[in-house]
């Protein structure tokens, strides 16, 4: 994927959150953007999900812009899977019927083929044995995985992840790790916000570091992580 922002601008409440942010780069399949609290990295992804509008800029992915109207926007979080820190999985309905959900009741999918796909992904994930499972009797690890799988059965090919190891213990910080990473290697774009610098440079191949809302460094992973002395973390 080509990534290009141009003097992306966005205030709350009269404070500066992104700060003329501008951003090129090119064959992005995996890009971490990370940095300290309060740098405006969450606020960055929910722009490039489309949801929150920016003061001013452009943004631009794969040529296509995101345009902040009722009808293209619309369209445009149609078709990306998105994945928030809280998982915001339906309490009251099992594994299955929460990936199911969205793929009948927004896209109009049949939910007799929704139902196929949806077994599809449980299995080829290793989630089988807990789809008439509701998400408190999860773990921290399967409900992300749920999360993720849910999104990827509705996006064509664009998965936005907010810090999708948050509060997640080693081993299944290690799950979701295994599970971006053979998503990566499919025909799919992952962007994604995290604190973990471990966690990214085992998935990702290109770093945004925000600070401020300002990028400070962009690139390669491993150049950033140096460039930055992120190293030791």
């Amino acid at each position: 994927m080509r990534i290009d922002i141009d003097r992306l601008n966005k205030r709350y409440d009269g404070k500066e959150i992104l700060k003329d942010l501008t951003l090129h780069m090119d064959d992005v399949s995996t890009l971490a953007i990370t940095g300290p609290s309060g740098g405006g990295k969450s606020t960055l992804l929910r722009i490039l999900a489309g949801l929150q509008k920016p003061y001013s800029g452009q943004v631009f992915l794969d040529g296509q812009e995101i345009r902040f109207e009722a009808e293209p926007l619309h369209a445009w979080r149609k078709s990306i899977g998105v994945v928030f820190q809280a998982y915001n999985l339906f309490p009251h309905m099992t594994a299955l019927e929460n990936i199911v959900l969205p793929m009948t009741a927004v896209h109009k999918i049949p939910r007799s083929a929704a139902l196929e796909k949806a077994h599809a992904l449980l299995e080829r994930f290793r989630l089988t044995e807990h789809m008439l499972k509701k998400p408190g009797q999860l773990s921290g690890g399967q409900q992300q995985r749920i999360a993720i799988a849910r999104a990827i059965a509705v996006s064509s090919g664009l998965l936005l992840l907010d810090e999708p190891t948050s509060a997640l213990d080693p081993f299944m910080t290690k799950e979701v790790l295994d599970m971006l990473r053979e998503l990566s290697q499919e025909n799919r774009t992952i962007l994604m916000v995290t604190h973990e610098i471990a966690f990214a440079a085992g998935v990702c191949d290109h770093m945004v570091y925000l600070e401020d809302g300002r990028i400070v460094e962009a690139g390669f992973t491993a150049d950033v992580i140096k460039a930055t002395g992120m190293g030791g973390q």
